[in-house]
């Protein structure tokens, strides 16, 4: 809460409590054996957060435009312009 305090527009306390809590869950993820036992069965390479790119792409809402000055995070689309 102290270092939501520090912005120029901090975040309500709910909001910063929610965060916090997924972040703490997905760190417990990163060292449970049970739960990397199911990460690995869904084929991914690591707990946590596995975003793909179109994933990033639409939560970022970023532009076709802007992809085209990314080297890493762009659509299928935009790759094989």
């Amino acid at each position: 809460m102290s270092f939501n305090d520090t912005f120029l527009l901090p975040l309500d306390d709910e909001e910063v409590i929610q965060a916090t809590k997924s972040a703490e869950k997905a760190w417990e993820n990163l060292h449970d054996e049970e739960a990397i036992l199911r990460t690995r069965e869904k084929c991914f390479k690591a707990n946590g957060y596995n975003y793909t790119n179109n994933k990033i792409i639409e939560l970022l809402k970023i532009t076709a435009d802007e992809q085209r000055e990314l080297s890493t995070i762009i659509s299928r689309e935009e790759k094989y312009l």
